[in-house]
């Protein structure tokens, strides 16, 4: 291991100036912005939500597949340090837009091994020494090239950047899967119980095989005969999360997870970053959650997920539980379809926000037991691999942050 700076290593290309009245909706070239850069040390994107650009603007901004960015400004606490590779594109290229930086290795220098040495806490830590900015902080090529790091040789590297890069390849694969599979899920949902082309007695779909429908006053709409509409109160298990006192030290800390709103972006749900102990579970309004429980964020963004471990909650967090006749593969897709109205009726202003009165007094439609259960064969197989995707996906988390830190500073070694 050597000691050196960063600017050793490699140099910084800063993006550039993309006049704004120039963006366009569609076009053979996307914006590659901060947005792009996730927490997870991944690039994302949607291009629903991108800024095309048609104007002219120099060649040497266009970004090709498995170059490494970085952020240059600070747009959400915790992103200095973090990087990410530009994915393959078919039909459009991104181009390097101002505050976002390309990374361009010396040539004895590995770029995987780069994409984890800037994530580690110590370079981290040196970035955020030198940032200034207050709403948005912001850092330069300059502080950066500052930075001070301990690497090994370039076998060494490579050794180290494919190792790590192989488990991050795994976990982008599962969740790409799980996003595709969640789809699914969802397709299926819609095409029996919002289009009610549901497999009938004869495997024919019910609306196109001439079905019979009546109107239904509470849903406002006609719904297959024989199926009932009720409060969802009234067939489910409702439970609001709570806080146990921050204050008490023996409350914190435990083995019992406990879910802030914000963690129901995970689908599923499978980890908390706090955990309760018994005592504190005991003591304040919160409620142990079984897997399998419909989750909805009610504060902030508006979100829905699925319990994939015994958790508690915070009182943003209320937990729908499954029963006999609604599973989960039947309620979360129903909580999921129902996410724009929540957001649409939600108030407050700092954070807007529904009450579990809201989700108490949702009509939820009933259909035949035998109509669920056919549905449940084709569904409960997609969310049991979802689950085990996410486990998965979790544990090699696990392992590439155990890794991480001692790959780094060569207490853990990889045998030639």
């Amino acid at each position: 291991m050597k000691k050196c700076k960063l600017g050793d290593l490699f140099k910084i290309q800063q993006g550039y100036a993309f006049k704004s009245e120039k963006y366009q909706k569609c076009g053979r070239y996307v914006l590659c912005t901060l947005g792009n850069i996730s927490s997870e040390n991944n690039f994302k994107y949607d291009l629903k939500k991108a800024n095309y650009y048609s104007d002219d603007f120099p060649n040497n901004f266009i970004l090709n597949e498995g170059d490494l960015i970085m952020p240059l400004t600070e747009q959400t606490f915790g992103l200095f340090g973090n990087t990410a590779f530009v994915p393959y594109t078919e039909n459009f290229q991104f181009v390097l837009n101002q505050r976002v930086g390309k990374i361009i290795p010396n040539e004895d220098v590995d770029k995987y091994y780069l994409h984890y040495l800037l994530s580690t806490n110590s370079v981290r830590d040196q970035i955020e020494a030198t940032a200034t900015g207050t709403s948005q902080r912001n850092t330069s090529p300059n502080n950066i090239y500052d930075v001070v790091v301990w690497v090994p040789g370039y076998d060494k590297q490579k050794q180290i950047g494919k190792i790590l890069y192989d488990i991050e390849k795994k976990i982008n694969n599962n969740n790409a899967i799980n996003n595709n599979l969640q789809q699914l899920a969802q397709s299926i949902y819609d095409y029996w119980f919002s289009q009610f082309e549901f497999e009938n007695l004869n495997n024919k779909p019910y609306k196109s095989s001439n079905g019979a429908f009546i109107f239904n006053d509470k849903l406002k709409k006609e719904i297959p005969n024989g199926w009932n509409v009720v409060k969802l109160a009234d067939i489910c298990l409702l439970y609001l999360g709570g806080t146990p006192d921050t204050t008490k030290k023996e409350y914190w800390n435990g083995d019992i997870g406990w879910l802030n709103s914000g963690e129901i972006a995970q689908f599923p749900v499978i980890t908390s970053e706090l955990k309760i102990t018994e005592l504190g579970l005991k003591n304040s309004a919160t409620k142990l959650m079984k897997p399998g429980t419909v989750v909805v964020s009610i504060t902030g963004n508006i979100r829905a997920s699925i319990l994939g471990f015994n958790s508690c909650a915070n009182q943003s967090v209320v937990g729908i539980e499954e029963n006999e006749l609604l599973n989960k593969e039947y309620i979360y897709p129903f909580i999921y379809n129902q996410l724009k109205y929540f957001t649409s009726i939600s108030t407050g202003n700092c954070q807007k926000h529904i009450n579990k009165g809201t989700l108490e007094d949702l009509y939820i439609l009933i259909p035949e037991k035998s109509v669920l259960n056919k549905y449940y064969d084709k569904v409960k197989p997609i969310y049991n691999q979802i689950i085990s995707l996410a486990r998965e996906s979790q544990e090699l988390i696990s392992l590439r942050n155990y890794l991480l830190p001692l790959l780094m500073n060569g207490q853990a070694t990889i045998d030639e």
